[in-house]
């Protein structure tokens, strides 16, 4: 299950160059993702923020790790 989530979120990603905001269609939620180098998720290795006015911002290495936290929230919140 998480591989098929893993492999969704990198297709999400692939739009979008690595520290850089792209901007892109509007959006009506705010995705926050952290990738972790342990399965405890002591460190954190990457992520990516996409915003609300569809730009992305990454960081560090990006689906590269099995374990990863997201947070979604509406954009009214």
């Amino acid at each position: 299950m998480l591989k098929k989530i893993a492999i969704g979120l990198a297709a999400l990603a692939l739009p979008f160059s690595a520290s850089t905001a792209t901007a892109g269609a509007l959006s009506s939620t705010y995705s926050e993702v952290h990738f972790y180098s342990d399965s405890q998720m002591t460190e954190e290795i990457g992520g990516f923020i996409h915003y609300c006015d569809g730009s992305t911002v990454t960081w560090g290495e990006v689906f590269t790790s099995h374990y990863f936290t997201e947070d979604t929230h509406d954009c009214g919140d």
